[in-house]
């Protein structure tokens, strides 16, 4: 008997997103055996933590959270694995934000691996993007609200390619499903890519050159029952 899938999903915008009765649907694969589950997200661990006992979710096997940044098993009292031991170095990234005004600091959402930062009107969002990518930085970026920054190497994707290696899943069937732009690394790991039906057209447009994309004609979760019962 092959082994279950492996399910890699973003939480806001695509299994948060659609009906009660889609992602029940999940939670009974999950429970049956059937598939496993990766919660892949931008949040800090400390906000889905409460998701972990939401009985009208999938239960997760594994959580990547801060963008790629944290990645913790749920079984093991969520502490990090070693595909997230890298932290960032936080007087270096404060230097290399230094020239640049409008760009502040978010002590509630940065962490070791993570630096949170609010982008006001008169940030230079293009020349601080270049900069810090130019030093090597991961950067996830919306225009005119937030910027991330995460160690170098770090994003979904990687993460996720790190977690298969070190919990021994290469062998599983990956589907990584998601909404956003940010979302495009994991699926570039996976077998299969689920576009969600709510997802940005920028996603949508980056999507069109994956080996293997399903673009729903359902939103979030509704979605990615969609994509499972046609790839099955």
């Amino acid at each position: 008997m092959s082994p279950p899938a492996l399910l890699a999903v973003d939480l806001d915008g695509t299994l948060l997103h659609g009906s009660d009765g889609a992602r029940a649907e999940l939670r009974a694969q999950t429970a049956a055996g059937a598939l496993e589950v990766v919660f892949v997200t931008g949040r800090r661990l400390a906000d889905v933590r409460p998701l972990l006992d939401d009985p009208g979710l999938p239960e997760p096997r594994y959580v990547i959270a801060d963008h790629g940044a944290t990645v913790v098993q749920v079984s093991q009292s969520l502490q990090p694995l070693r595909a997230a031991a890298q932290t960032l170095d936080a007087r270096a990234l404060a230097q290399a934000l230094r020239p640049f005004p409008g760009v502040r600091h978010d002590p509630v959402l940065s962490s070791a691996r993570r630096g949170a930062f609010v982008l006001e009107p008169e940030a230079p969002e293009a020349a601080v993007v270049a900069a810090l990518t130019a030093q090597g930085w991961s950067v996830v970026h919306t225009p005119g609200r937030w910027l991330d920054v995460l160690p170098p190497g770090v994003d979904k994707g990687r993460s996720l390619r790190r977690l298969l290696a070190e919990a021994s899943l290469e062998d599983r069937e990956v589907i990584a499903a998601g909404d956003q732009l940010p979302d495009l690394s994991m699926m570039e790991a996976a077998a299969l890519a689920v576009i969600v039906a709510n997802a940005s057209e920028a996603l949508r447009t980056a999507a069109r050159r994956l080996r293997a994309a399903f673009f729903a004609r359902s939103e979030g979760a509704d979605g990615i029952v969609e994509a499972l019962r046609t790839a099955r």
